[in-house]
């Protein structure tokens, strides 16, 4: 606490000393404040912004290194499927890989579209034209179609080059896909601001289980009949539609991913 004695010195001091009012700055200063009110009364305030061109927009917010990690795995994974030689990957292994490619995509995407989470800026995002919600499902529609790209060149290549029927192709690509995407979301729900890293260890756990499946069951997806992978596929749809209004219920419900002891 101030001494009061030096309380009032203080005062005694400023008191004397006040500095004399410069009426032509005064002037100057009122006067480009008005012209200032009146230059943005002319400008029109945005009120709307399509969803579409907002979605757009959010690519300036995603790091070019995540699409060039995208082409690297989609390289990555024909470039094992052609193989060649002594490296040339048996038709288990070949399956395989495109099941492995999935789980990757989706583990680089979740990621990226939950930045907000793990930057701890989700608030403020609740308080612009679109919230946190629609910067979620913004950027889960850009990941989505770049996914949707590679599974169709997958679709359309795979099969010349490997003998197996396209509806296969897409089913081994798709099913784990949706698949890891209620893992991620499931993840990202519990894990409060760490969906990043616990992601990553998802993936390269499934990934593990999924070679080591094929080692020791070398035959298990083909001794499924179109049918169950059809069923497979539609379960997997409907448990990450789940997860993902699930995830977004919770941050429209302000229990967003910030950590317990984040005021909100």
């Amino acid at each position: 606490m101030i001494n009061s004695r030096l309380k009032n010195a203080l005062k005694d001091h400023y008191a004397s000393n006040v500095p004399a009012i410069d009426a032509g700055a005064k002037e100057l200063t009122i006067r480009l404040v008005e012209e200032s009110a009146t230059k943005w009364q002319c400008c029109r305030a945005v009120s709307h912004i399509p969803f579409w061109r907002f979605t757009l927009e959010q690519l300036m917010f995603i790091h070019p290194s995540v699409w060039m990690l995208q082409l690297v795995f989609l390289i990555g994974m024909f470039a094992l499927i052609i193989g060649g030689g002594e490296y040339s990957l048996t038709r288990e292994g070949r399956v395989t890989v495109i099941m492995s490619t999935a789980v990757l995509s989706v583990a680089l995407g979740i990621p990226n579209a939950l930045k907000s989470f793990e930057y701890r800026i989700s608030e403020l995002e609740s308080s612009c034209m679109h919230n946190c919600v629609q910067v979620l499902a913004a950027r889960l529609a850009l990941f989505g179609l770049a996914d949707v790209l590679w599974i169709t060149l997958a679709v359309a290549i795979i099969p010349s080059l490997t003998g197996i029927e396209a509806l296969r192709v897409f089913l081994y690509a798709a099913t784990p896909f949706f698949c890891f995407c209620a893992v991620g979301f499931y993840v990202a729900r519990i894990t409060r601001g760490g969906s990043q890293t616990a992601c990553i260890i998802s993936a390269g756990l499934s990934i593990l289980a999924l070679w080591g499946l094929n080692a020791i069951f070398p035959h298990w997806y083909a001794s499924l009949s179109v049918a169950t992978w059809v069923m497979a596929f539609v379960c997997s749809v409907a448990l990450a539609t789940h997860e993902v209004r699930s995830l977004m219920s919770q941050i429209a419900e302000g229990l967003s991913l910030q950590t317990p002891n984040t005021v909100l």
